[in-house]
Formats: C-alpha cells, sequence, structure tokens
C-alpha cells in the first residue's frame, strides 16, 4: 500500500498478484513467482514415450520513482528436465537465469 491506500501493483506479472513484502507505507513492494510444468507424451510404434519437467521462480522488486512512472527489478531461475526411458536417455537438467528492468508511465 502507498500512502494513499491504493495498492502498488507488480509490474512482473500484472494487477492483483500477491505480494509477500512491503515497505510499510514506501512505493515499493517486494515479490515472488513460483512456476511449474509437468508431460508425459505417449510413445507408439514409431517414436518413443518422453517425460519432461520444468520449473523456477522470479523474485522481484518494483517501486514508483516519481507520481507517473514506475521501474523494478526482477531475476529468476529455471531447470528442465527430459526423459525418455525407451531409448536410456535422459539430458541433463537444463538451467537458466533470467533477469530485467520493466517500467511503466501513466498520466492519470
Amino acid at each position: 500500500m502507498n500512502g494513499g491506500g491504493d495498492m502498488v501493483q507488480p509490474l512482473g506479472f500484472g494487477p492483483g498478484v500477491p505480494v509477500i513484502a512491503g515497505s510499510g507505507g514506501a512505493d515499493v513492494e517486494a515479490w515472488t513467482r513460483f512456476y511449474g510444468a509437468w508431460s508425459d507424451v505417449d510413445g507408439d510404434g514409431n517414436a518413443a514415450a518422453a517425460d519432461t519437467d520444468t520449473s523456477g521462480f522470479f523474485v522481484g522488486v518494483d517501486g514508483m520513482v516519481s507520481d507517473t512512472v514506475k521501474l523494478g527489478v526482477l531475476g529468476g531461475y529455471s531447470s528442465t528436465d527430459l526423459d525418455v526411458d525407451a531409448r536410456n536417455a535422459m539430458a541433463a537438467p537444463t538451467p537458466g537465469i533470467s533477469a530485467s528492468m520493466p517500467g511503466r508511465s501513466s498520466t492519470a
């Protein structure tokens, strides 16, 4: 919440995203988001079955730098695994690192 009682919207994921930490009345918010996806693809007479697992997280801080400009920073990590049992094949976990500096301006 800012001094006027309005929700300071996190930049990373839009309105209504739960905020886990604030700065006690300042126009700064910290947030986090975890995600994951799991897939099992069936095999047939031509191709083997495959399993994939992807998971990760983002953390960020957004804040008002003037009456009409909000800036933020975020970072994240993800990992994807691929397993094809019928071929005795497995891809090593593939990590990924993300960073961004989003911003927005409003005249309202």
